[in-house]
């Protein structure tokens, strides 16, 4: 991972390329308070992805979705964090997570 633009997004290598539009890619910026930096970070617990709802939050939806807008945990109709056909995966403990979702997720068994 490398900082860019004084600090503030980082660009982060993908153990594999990805397909984006116009074609694979093997790295991606992000900016810092979208990342969820952890040392030796186990996989996530359950298989769910991010979508982002009209309140701008986090919201845990189907690990596979549409590119269209889909049924969060919590209700809310979100919109898939799509990189090709990837899925930024759902991180509970994120700043800008909706607490239901995280709720849900946290209290689903594994």
């Amino acid at each position: 991972m490398w900082l860019l633009r004084g600090g503030s997004y980082a660009l982060v290598e993908l153990e594999e390329k990805v397909r984006a539009a116009g074609g694979w890619v093997g790295r991606l910026s992000f900016h810092l308070d979208d990342l969820n930096i952890r040392v030796n970070a186990q996989p996530p617990r359950e298989p769910y992805g991010t979508g982002l709802g009209p309140d701008r939050r986090g919201h845990a939806i189907t690990a596979r979705p549409p590119p269209r807008p889909v049924p969060a945990l919590c209700g809310v109709m979100a919109n898939p964090l799509l990189i090709g056909d990837w899925c930024l995966p759902f991180a509970a403990d994120m700043t800008r997570t909706c607490g239901e979702c995280a709720r849900i997720v946290t209290s689903t068994p594994v």
